[in-house]
């Protein structure tokens, strides 16, 4: 399936619109990158490459943020998971070793 035609049919987008479509196209919805490290810079390349026009990442570590934002500078950035959250993005991606994984 080409990149293209993909969808986003979330049973939360389809309660807000009030119908069986989703309410925003899928390059449209804000995802929030927990953690800046390897895993999460490369999902955010991938998301950017693809299009994706909100994204959103947060990091404890100022040097890890920084380390992202030279690879996607349009990327908003958090200090904290919670700051993120609060922001209330449409989907998360959580990109943490097991050992450090925000609660």
């Amino acid at each position: 399936m080409a990149v293209e035609n993909l969808s986003l049919w979330g049973s939360e987008h389809m309660k807000k619109s009030g119908s069986n479509r989703p309410s925003k196209e899928w390059r449209e919805l804000s995802v929030l990158i927990t953690g800046c490290g390897t895993a999460g810079r490369r999902h955010a390349r991938v998301l950017d490459g693809l299009g994706v026009r909100d994204i959103r990442a947060c990091d404890p570590s100022e040097a890890q943020r920084q380390s992202l934002q030279e690879q996607v500078a349009r990327a908003t950035f958090f200090e904290s998971y919670e700051a993120g959250l609060n922001e209330q993005p449409d989907s998360v991606l959580i990109c943490t070793l097991p050992t450090h994984t925000y609660p």
